[in-house]
């Protein structure tokens, strides 16, 4: 089927509010002029300057705020939502938005209540879009509301299935979806917003997914949907698969022939203006499950080494580098939805790619940003404890699967933390992943030292119980020791202060031969590579650091790693013999 390459969007949602008029009736001008406003940014907390007796009192009544706000926000459509603040006998006027917020000069309204009543009788005047609704989502009939609810029994045989992404000769065209409740969603106030739904295109009948955000609005930050075209676009060897999700078109969203953006971003009146965003929704092909659904270990792997092998193909097809990898990223694609999960023939997709850059990007300063891109808990250790001085590359890409992985297994799978019950390990990941603190010398947040240490000194992040009966605990000690070897070429300096009866299940053999990890990998020999996936490495003499001899400088020593551990190459590899348990995860409660 023809796709297009930007679809004007008049989303259709279920809800219960009847739709306002195309445009505001006329109102009388009030006599006075409200109170003026002025754009803050969202690292801005301090809102009151007057009857407050802490820092602490104006942060905790800002992230009150904050919370109601982002909840309208995640409930409803909105592209906007005004607010009227009381302390004491002062007030503010407030409108938030995706950018920030931007609020009025704190007014008497005991002296002065006429403003407050111009204020909501102007916002009684404004149809649904002037009171913040996004126009381009309407109720809908009950009849499709019907439709929608029976969705569900008709997923598999009309789920999308266009065989190709969009492309840039593609015609422009309208098209309209029945959404229900999103499938997940952002809960911060601020930012790109992201939400995704489950769709219905009324015109084919097919079943798609929407994501919906708020992107930059800047030339120097290229837009997810372009991403998505030069990912489609660029040359791959005949047969090599790109594991990403099928993009069948989408773009900026428009009402009445106007993008749909920030306005207040563009306020003159501060030194400190707000990031302008503007609005777009994709339109995807797969419905996915989240990767920490997995079913078992197996499953866990397999589809981080597909999220490896499309970071592969992207980096060297397009030169197009994530910079997001985490596990919201990664998502499991069922070959058959309607059955049960299947961890044999399963496939992972990496998706997201709104933050990904090119390698020219990244060497040009100008396209540069200070703050730090990805999901803080997966960001690697050397971008966590550095200045903005310090590129993203693609070793830090690489540790982020790494932790991915850690991180999966220390949540979901047995482990020497978990045998006394959930708050170890919910301790142990606040204490390494979440672990945000602000630099006293240069005002930067870092990371956890202790994530670093344990990079650093080889030490595992987690130990599955029963040890050694887990072929992936051998995949995480190889994982390990080419951190460790990573860390040791580019010297990074460290910062100051019972057996359970289980059942097994092998793997098909052959089945990641479709794989093409890069043209060198693919012709080289297992045993090439079988220093790099060595658990632990028998002697401790390492060559002089080299930056240019580090294992993550190339998908290849990930890449064998994971392939090994499935397909071990020889009897000394850890994992020979050993079976994957068939439902080793954790049920949680």
């Amino acid at each position: 089927m023809e796709v297009p390459v930007q679809i004007k969007h008049e989303t259709v949602a279920r809800t219960t509010a009847s739709p306002g008029t195309n445009s505001p009736p006329s109102s009388p001008a009030p006599s006075l002029p409200l109170p003026p406003v002025s754009p803050v940014p969202d690292s801005d907390s301090s809102i009151y300057t007057t009857c407050e007796s802490s820092e602490a009192q104006r942060l905790e009544r800002y992230s009150h705020m904050m919370d109601y706000v982002a909840e309208l926000c995640d409930r409803q459509h909105r592209l906007f939502v005004y607010m009227i603040s009381f302390v004491n006998d002062r007030g503010r006027l407030i409108r938030f938005e995706r950018a920030g917020a931007s609020m009025s000069v704190e007014f008497d309204y005991a002296l002065h209540p006429e403003i407050i009543g111009k204020f909501l009788y102007r916002l009684a005047q404004q149809d649904r879009a002037g009171r913040g609704y996004d126009p381009t989502v309407t109720p809908a009939s009950e009849a499709d509301a019907k439709l929608f609810r029976r969705l569900h029994t008709r997923y598999v045989p009309d789920s999308a299935d266009a065989n190709r992404a969009v492309l840039p000769s593609d015609p422009v065209e309208r098209r309209e979806f029945l959404i229900g409740k999103p499938m997940s969603a952002s809960r911060a106030l601020y930012g790109r917003g992201t939400k995704v739904y489950t769709a219905y295109d009324i015109a084919t009948g097919k079943i798609v997914v929407i994501k919906d955000s708020w992107r930059p609005s800047s030339n120097k930050i290229r837009s997810e949907y372009d991403t998505y075209v030069l990912l489609n676009s660029a040359e791959r060897p005949a047969g090599q698969p790109l594991l990403i999700p099928t993009l069948l078109g989408g773009g900026d969203v428009i009402w009445n022939g106007v993008v749909q953006d920030t306005p207040t971003s563009a306020g003159q009146d501060s030194d400190r203006l707000l990031t302008a965003r503007t609005h777009v929704r994709l339109v995807l092909k797969e419905v996915c499950r989240p990767l920490e659904d997995f079913t078992n270990s197996l499953e866990l792997v397999v589809a981080v080494l597909c999220a490896i092998d499309a970071h592969s193909v992207a980096w060297l097809s397009a030169r197009i580098l994530h910079r997001d990898v985490s596990t919201g990223n990664i998502l499991i694609l069922d070959e058959d939805p309607e059955g049960p999960p299947n961890p044999q023939t399963a496939k992972s997709l990496l998706a997201n790619w709104d933050l990904a850059r090119t390698q020219e990007e990244l060497e040009n300063p100008a396209c540069s940003h200070n703050a730090r891109s990805g999901t803080w808990p997966f960001i690697s250790a050397r971008l966590q404890h550095t200045g903005p001085e310090q590129r993203h590359e693609l070793a830090d890409d690489l540790e982020s699967f790494v932790h991915v992985l850690n991180y999966c297994a220390l949540r979901h799978l047995p482990n020497e933390l978990s045998e006394d019950g959930d708050h170890l390990v919910a301790s142990f990941i606040a204490r390494v992943y979440d672990r945000v603190r602000c630099s006293s010398s240069d005002g930067l947040y870092r990371g956890s030292i202790e994530k670093l240490q344990l990079l650093v000194n080889n030490k595992p992040f987690v130990e599955l119980r029963p040890r050694e009966q887990q072929p992936l605990q051998s995949l995480l000690d190889a994982l390990s020791e080419l951190c460790y070897r990573h860390y040791h070429h580019i010297q990074f300096p460290l910062p100051q202060p019972p057996n359970p009866i289980v059942e097994k299940m092998s793997v098909h053999r052959g089945r990641f031969s479709h794989m093409h990890i890069s043209d060198v990998v693919a012709a080289a020999k297992p045993e090439q590579h079988a220093i790099e996936t060595v658990a632990v490495a028998t002697t401790r003499s390492l060559p002089p650091p080299d930056p240019s001899k580090s294992p993550l400088n190339s998908h290849d020593a990930i890449a064998w790693a994971f392939l090994h551990t499935l397909e071990p190459p020889t009897s000394n590899h850890p994992a020979y013999g050993l079976g994957w348990p068939a439902a080793d995860k954790l049920k949680r409660v």
